[in-house]
């Protein structure tokens, strides 16, 4: 009959033709390292009821699995997308919120520890372009105001005194002015006039092209403290010393001072035609200290 010819033609087919019965056999596994089970459905990550805030490890392995769950869609576009990011980066903005945390939290109101102090100087301290604007950044987010400034400087003078140098080389004029202001105008300690010191022997250098067809760069090197700041901060001294009735703490203080404007007259940092007279009467009051003494000697010898 015609159904026996059509199996005996099967038989004599191919072995590469799938019988019957096996087309309705399971399908073999694919090897190992080339199967890939199918994705499970991927689970919104917020718009619950009962929606909770999770913390940062949480967050993390959420973010894992989001990564792993996503490379399954357009993975040519979305792996690079869903890269770790660099650890470098990680690791400086790591840096720069233990930073920022011992500014806000410590330096206006504790001096810091030793190594608190390290890590702050090394964050603000001047080095090329880019990490010279995190610095300015770093400054601005720490909540540094002319207000806030005097608290620092009392608390911790090394820090005001980087501080103010990123303010005052990338700052308008009318801001530089106020915490320039704030300073010199505060009350007088060991710290202010250190920080005023300090600020005082810095040099700005500032490059300027040559108007010559040489195409020489000329450096011109400028105080960052302008002495009519440093005269204000001088007067103010002198009327905080004339005004404290504690006799003990009144000389301790004019030593402080006397000393402060031989430093300053020593490096010809202030002129001392300007001050002569004013300082001049200064030492002749308290000639009895043999600092003030001594910082007379020093203008006789200067005029």
């Amino acid at each position: 009959s015609e159904l026996a010819e059509l199996r005996r033609l099967i038989e004599r087919a191919s072995p590469d033709v799938v019988a019957h019965s096996k087309l309705l056999s399971p399908l073999p596994r694919v090897a190992p390292p080339i199967a890939r089970p199918l994705p499970p459905p991927l689970l919104p990550t917020m718009g619950y009821e009962d929606e909770q805030p999770i913390d940062e490890q949480e967050e993390a392995d959420l973010l894992e699995y989001l990564h792993s769950e996503l490379i399954w869609l357009t993975p040519t576009n979305l792996r690079l997308m869903l890269l770790p990011d660099n650890e470098d980066d990680h690791r400086a903005n790591e840096r720069y919120r233990e930073v920022l945390g011992l500014l806000t939290e410590q330096a206006f109101n504790n001096p810091l520890s030793p190594d608190g102090q390290r890590k702050v100087m090394e964050a603000l301290a001047l080095k090329d372009n880019e990490e010279d604007v995190v610095s300015l950044r770093l400054v601005q987010d720490s909540g540094l105001t002319p207000q806030t400034l005097p608290r620092l400087v009392e608390h911790n003078p090394l820090v005001a005194h980087e501080c103010l140098l990123r303010v005052l080389s990338s700052s308008p004029e009318q801001l530089k002015n106020d915490y320039l202001s704030a300073l010199v105008g505060m009350d007088m300690s060991l710290h202010s006039m250190e920080v005023v010191n300090r600020l005082a022997t810095h040099v700005q250098r500032n490059n300027n092209s040559n108007n010559n067809n040489d195409n020489s760069i000329k450096t011109d090197e400028q105080p960052l403290l302008h002495p009519e700041y440093i005269h204000l901060y001088i007067s103010n001294c002198i009327a905080s010393c004339e005004n404290i009735p504690d006799r003990h703490a009144q000389n301790r203080l004019v030593r402080l001072v006397c000393v402060f404007l031989q430093s300053l007259i020593r490096n010809q940092i202030v002129q001392v035609d300007v001050l002569f007279y004013e300082v001049q009467a200064f030492c002749i009051e308290f000639s009895r200290i043999r600092e003030a003494a001594s910082l007379f000697k020093l203008l006789k010898a200067m005029q």
